[in-house]
């Protein structure tokens, strides 16, 4: 107990020790990222800003504050000069947000993107757009037409940036690593995790909530790598980037609300009932959505004020139906239990954060920086510790079932299979179909061992004969010890030849066993098939084994009235003319036996 208490200790602490060194990394990994960001110039102005003719002078995008709710269409022209000095080739970067975008620099058209989007009245991507500058750009005026694709796409305007060719890429990526370094790592770890589990659910269904873990993790990687906008790394297609940001975001809270419900299968009914609801509300909510914007019908990112709210009112009534007494948790349980509370807390503050940069402060610029990713990081990992944790836990009682198991059904003297052990065997083969040999066997000269020889020896005499038993039926049958002197062996779905050979064996063994003791190893047996009794389960009344083994009883001991000879009673000398003597005889027979029955 001593000793278990520790090792619990010593996992505790090894957790906090852990969260605590990740956490420092977390803020660590964003100190730099954030210092990264801080170094980029970015192009703020000053510029004319037209918001649909109306026109603002001396304007930084960083400051401007646009005032009113975007409508769908509304155009913004931001025009200035270049910075002097610029190296030839130079892209200028813009990010934008479910809008059209055209460039021009000089009066020449540099760069366009969404207007045929606009126009069939599809879905908009959101992201950078890098436009290559002509020759000789330094000091050059330029415009940048932003059109709005959706109602309420963006309530400010955000800084662009504007480089070398050759640095612009560069540095984009530089300023999005350690999201992609997240974004990877989560894609890869969930589709492993999800993909392995799905081969061996089928035989243990504990898998299930490694499944729900690898897909929560996978559709949230996959949501943090589009709505960083790093998929741009790897795509270039903002359309599509941006519909599997808001598919990958509705769809992951159905994998989490499952396994939220997996892991409090012991909840009461109406708890049970209410979290199934919410999983069937977050299975419609996703379909529902992509089936709108697959149709045309409705933008899926014009259903995120309703995703926030549904998510919210589902996470309460999941927190009220989930949650039990932390003295009732396991430990795996209260690992996930953090790990749910650190991402509830990341994820609130993400939303807060998000809606006051969009409604309140209406900085564009830091609206995407995503406390997120980093919130996600330590979920992932403490997810997958309480799983794990979990898996410990499982096999500590498995072992200590199995012990328990083992001393219930395991005979103290010789360690094969006892009594108890036989008739959960019978139960099993009489409610099965397979075909079966029981073999009864009983140990001679026992009772005279121990009157005259002292029980210590009849001991030697019970445990020799057991160790002979096993091996020579060992990868064929079953041996039992039913008790005192009467041994049994089940031999399932047999092969006559490997029957014939274990007794083969058996003979050997007694043999070799006998050597230092005072009387030879003797025994009597008695065979019964399963197919001897050709009647249904039914009609032995559900007990067609303890019939078998009757039958196997009674021609031992048909056996061991006749008097005694190689053919009656099989037993083995001390020397090898003996052995043979009595090995020929008694295989003889067991070979007529069998094949007459």
């Amino acid at each position: 107990m001593k000793g278990a208490k520790q090792r619990h200790n010593f996992i505790l602490h090894s957790t906090v020790f852990l969260i605590a060194c990740l956490a420092i990394l977390v803020v660590a990994i964003y100190a730099l990222h954030m210092q990264r960001v801080s170094e980029a110039d970015p192009l703020d102005g000053p510029f004319t800003v037209t918001d649909d003719g109306k026109k603002t002078e001396n304007v930084s995008l960083s400051s401007y504050v646009i005032g009113h709710t975007v409508e769908r269409g509304e155009q913004f022209v931001i025009e200035g000069n270049l910075p002097e000095n610029l190296p030839d080739p130079s892209t200028l970067s813009v990010l934008t947000y479910l809008s059209a975008v055209e460039v021009t620099a000089g009066g020449e058209n540099c760069y366009s993107y969404g207007k045929d989007l606009f126009e069939e009245g599809k879905i908009i991507g959101s992201g950078y757009h890098f436009a290559d500058l002509p020759d000789d750009a330094g000091g050059m005026p330029f415009a940048v037409t932003i059109t709005a694709g959706e109602r309420n796409a963006f309530t400010s305007l955000s800084p662009m940036q504007v480089a070398g060719a050759d640095e612009i890429y560069p540095a984009f990526a530089g300023r999005n690593f350690y999201n992609l370094l997240i974004a990877v790592f989560m894609i890869l770890l969930g589709f492993i995790s999800a993909g392995g589990s799905l081969v061996v659910v089928f035989w243990k269904k504990r898998y299930r909530r490694l499944i729900y873990i690898g897909m929560f993790v996978l559709l949230l990687g996959i949501w943090i790598l589009c709505n960083e906008k790093t998929m741009q790394i790897f795509s270039s297609n903002l359309r599509y980037s941006t519909i599997l940001e808001y598919v990958s975001l509705y769809t992951a809270e159905i994998p989490f609300f499952c396994l939220i419900r997996f892991m409090r299968q012991d909840a009461e009914k109406w708890k049970k009932i209410a979290m199934d609801i919410v999983v069937a509300y977050a299975m419609v909510f996703a379909m529902v959505t992509s089936i709108l914007q697959s149709t045309g019908v409705f933008h899926i990112s014009n259903c995120l004020r309703f995703f926030h709210i549904g998510s919210a009112a589902c996470l309460i009534i999941m927190i009220f139906t989930a949650l039990k007494p932390i003295n009732e948790m396991s430990s795996s349980e209260r690992l996930m239990n953090i790990a749910i509370l650190i991402m509830c807390l990341f994820a609130g503050g993400d939303l807060v954060r998000f809606n006051v940069m969009k409604y309140i402060a209406m900085n564009e610029a830091a609206l995407y920086n995503s406390i997120i990713p980093f919130g996600s990081l330590i979920f992932t990992v403490l997810l997958f510790m309480s799983f794990f944790y979990s898996m410990y836990e499982l096999v500590t009682r498995q072992a200590r079932a199995d012990s328990l198991e083992k001393a219930a059904y395991r005979e103290p003297v010789t360690g094969l299979y006892n009594r108890t052990y036989s008739e959960k065997r019978f139960r099993e083969l009489s409610a099965g179909n397979s075909e079966y040999l029981i073999i009864n066997m009983d140990l001679n000269g026992l009772k005279k061992t121990n009157d005259t020889y002292g029980h210590a020896v009849g001991d030697k005499l019970i445990t020799r004969f057991a160790d002979s038993l096993r091996e020579g039926f060992s990868g064929v049958g079953e041996p039992f010890r039913m008790g005192g002197d009467e041994y049994m062996v089940i031999v399932e779905n047999p092969d006559m030849e490997e029957v014939r050979a274990a007794f083969k064996k058996l003979f050997e063994c007694t043999v070799r066993y006998s050597f230092g003791l005072p009387t030879k190893i003797a025994f009597a047996y008695g065979i019964a098939s399963s197919q001897q009794f050709s009647g249904t389960n039914e009609e032995y009344a559900g007990q067609k084994a303890e019939f078998v083994y009757a039958y196997a009883d009674r021609k031992m001991y048909e056996m061991k009235g006749k008097k005694r000879g190689g053919a009656a009673v099989v037993t083995t000398g001390t020397g090898r003319a003996a052995g043979m003597r009595e090995h020929i005889p008694a295989t003889e027979r067991f070979r007529r036996e069998t094949k007459k029955e």
